[in-house]
């Protein structure tokens, strides 16, 4: 489990409180915990696992790097973990399942599956993400973003296991074979765009994404929007000349679906008339 300090405002409290509720929240007990972290902050983390191995939680290893950048924190993180099997979880993560490893890895062991993701949903109890939508003229979208965490929405989507091209890395499980198979995440991109690049580099190597809803997530504090995350004209730029083709047609998004957001209504859909607790 990679844990990435790349916010640099996680107080030692957070982070302790952090892997305390991850270890309770987790049935399945044969995993190690790295915290990827910046030189800066890693002179608090001794004190962190000293306490933490203490209280008897399982191995914890610290990783810094002298810059906070969000793809050589995950690159940094998962070049010294040694399991088979590597989650990505954000430190703001409450994990809902308790069960995910046993869901997320039996997804991840299926011939052809490349990441596996959750639900993830804000601290209103509205739904963050469930997969991302790509379009050509801005970053991608997630999924259902918006809509009521209870919802099953678009034809039942929330409520099924389903396909994608590339999933949020604030929560996703992948074969550690296939991360280095696909290369590390681009240290020229932000995250958004890092997790969609390494997710299409899978993609075009044959192997499907899957959306798993059985297994939940919530953020502990309010989400930023997706504008702003540092996502830029020369980021757009290096996906388009990377994955124009489908990038301007998504293969699991229906073309007569609207493309200003993630909520898979038509295209001449006013969703605030029929939406209305849906955050524009």
């Amino acid at each position: 489990i990679i844990l990435v300090d790349d916010k640099g405002g996680w107080t030692e409290s957070h982070i302790k409180d952090s892997v305390r509720s991850l270890i309770d929240n987790t049935t399945y007990d044969n995993f190690e915990i790295v915290i990827s972290t910046t030189i800066n902050r890693s002179a608090e983390m001794p004190q962190i696992r000293t306490t933490l191995s203490a209280e008897e939680f399982p191995e914890i290893i610290v990783v810094a790097t002298k810059e906070g950048q969000f793809s050589k924190l995950v690159n940094a993180g998962i070049s010294v973990a040694t399991g088979a099997f590597i989650a990505l979880i954000d430190l703001d993560l409450n994990i809902c399942t308790s069960n995910w490893v046993e869901l997320m890895v039996a997804r991840a062991q299926q011939p052809g599956v490349g990441v596996v993701g959750p639900k993830l949903i804000t601290s209103e109890n509205l739904i963050h993400s469930a997969g991302l939508v790509l379009r050509y003229d801005g970053p991608p979208m997630h999924s259902h973003q918006g809509h009521l965490s209870t919802s099953i929405n678009y034809f039942g989507h929330l409520g099924l296991a389903s396909n994608c091209c590339a999933l949020s890395s604030e929560y996703f499980v992948v074969n550690r074979q296939l991360f280095e198979e696909a290369g590390n995440f681009d240290t020229n991109l932000p995250p958004l765009w890092a997790e969609t690049d390494f997710c299409l580099r899978l993609f075009t190597k044959g192997y499907r994404h899957i959306f798993e809803p059985g297994v939940v997530a919530q953020f502990k504090t309010p989400i930023g929007s997706t504008e702003d995350k540092g996502i830029g004209e020369e980021s757009l730029s290096i996906m388009q000349e990377r994955w124009s083709k489908l990038m301007i047609s998504d293969p699991f998004y229906n073309p007569n679906l609207s493309r200003e957001n993630g909520w898979h209504t038509l295209n001449n859909f006013d969703v605030g008339r029929y939406l209305p607790h849906i955050h524009r």
